[in-house]
């Protein structure tokens, strides 16, 4: 059977299994399932930290090109895992081992009563805060359950073991499964452990008990070449429909906007003005926002028309100063706490490193990897 592989977070396909290759597709959605059809000097350490390519492609029958092995999970299983309704009978939340031996080393003690299974479930249920878990329990089933049909998660089984021997009365099978945590690539360090104090909040927060307390700040960096207006005026009504989605969410005192707009270096492209320009030095609420883009943000002292709009003049060439449009939005006035999201709306690629044209001196993989070093998740649309 044809290997599948889960992508992570913030993962992209390679035209060659080379970074400096052309990018396919930027940011596939995580836990996308790929169909792997070659594999390039792949191996894992003991960590399960990977080095090497994948041919991959979405259907079983089409390459779409290459992607790290690191940005992938290998999915042997093609099988998925969620947890069942408490219903009246409020069963306990479910306890992750570390892994399989402790799994293993703790039914056996079940099995020769060295250990009360109620009394483990009470001790998984009020560890944390100070309080240790059970030996090999590193995390639970988060506070409160999550219906999966309305708020959706996904938890691909990587492994299983038929741990039916310690109970042949009961069909008992041990998973491995992946899930996403808050990290910005799901690193398991950063999910939620419970032998740490925090743990009772981190896991009320990923319950979605907190949910209305997070926030999220969004900035558009735009194209503003000449043939860029349409795209523009659709901002606005984006703007409207993703604060009105977002805010029943997450509150819409709890979102923020920006906007950065890029054209081409004004020296060597005269009556453009700008190569990248800030309309938001300070992020803004969506009703703010929706009002600069409803006033065109006020008058150009060039041009005497909007300053948030489409340039007159034409750059002379196909490629723009995009480059320079994520770098200034990647300096946005981010706050601590807020997700950060970069949307990029261009119809046109970047002028590359060494052209006249680059005044930034960067290009797609230095600014990824500035993206990431602040948490930034960049999505991109053209």
């Amino acid at each position: 059977m044809q290997l599948r592989l889960l992508a992570k977070p913030q993962s992209n396909i390679y035209l060659e299994p080379d970074e400096l290759s052309a990018q396919v597709e930027s940011n596939i959605p995580a836990f996308d399932a790929l169909y792997a059809f070659e594999e390039k000097d792949v191996s894992y350490n003991e960590n399960f930290v990977a080095t090497g390519w994948f041919k991959v492609g979405h259907a079983s029958d089409r390459v779409a090109g290459w992607m790290k092995a690191d940005d992938v999970v290998p999915w042997t299983q093609a099988l998925a895992v969620a947890y069942t309704n408490p219903g009246p009978s409020q069963r306990s939340s479910v306890a992750l081992f570390d892994n399989v031996d402790s799994l293993q080393s703790a039914l056996e003690d079940f099995d020769a009563g060295k250990v009360d299974p109620e009394q483990f479930v009470r001790s998984v249920a009020s560890a944390g805060a100070g309080t240790p878990p059970p030996v090999g329990v590193i995390s639970r089933e988060g506070s409160g359950w999550i219906d999966v049909s309305q708020s959706f998660y996904l938890m691909p089984i990587l492994d299983h073991r038929d741990l039916s021997a310690f109970d042949p009365s009961q069909n008992i099978i041990g998973v491995q499964v992946a899930a996403l945590t808050n990290a910005s690539r799901s690193e398991q360090a950063d999910a939620c452990d419970i032998r740490s104090n925090d743990s009772a909040q981190c896991f009320d927060n990923q319950s979605g008990e907190s949910v209305s307390s997070v926030a999220l700040e969004v900035v558009f960096v735009i194209d503003m070449t000449r043939s860029m207006q349409p795209y523009i005026d659709a901002v606005a009504n984006a703007v409207r429909e993703s604060s009105q989605a977002l805010g029943q969410r997450v509150g819409v005192e709890n979102l923020r906007f920006g906007l950065v707009g890029y054209r081409d270096d004004p020296n060597l492209s005269p009556g453009l003005q700008f190569d990248a320009r800030n309309f938001t030095p300070d992020l803004m609420l969506p009703s703010g926002f929706a009002e600069l883009l409803a006033s065109g943000g006020g008058t150009d002292a060039e041009t005497g028309g909007p300053a948030i709009a489409a340039a007159e003049a034409g750059s002379g060439d196909n490629e723009e100063n995009m480059f320079a449009g994520v770098e200034t939005g990647l300096h946005s006035s981010w706050t601590g706490e807020a997700g950060r999201v970069i949307i990029l709306i261009g119809d046109a690629p970047s002028h590359p490193i060494g052209h006249a044209k680059n005044t930034t001196g960067l290009d797609e993989i230095s600014l990824k990897a500035m993206a990431e070093q602040q948490d930034v998740y960049n999505l991109s649309s053209g």
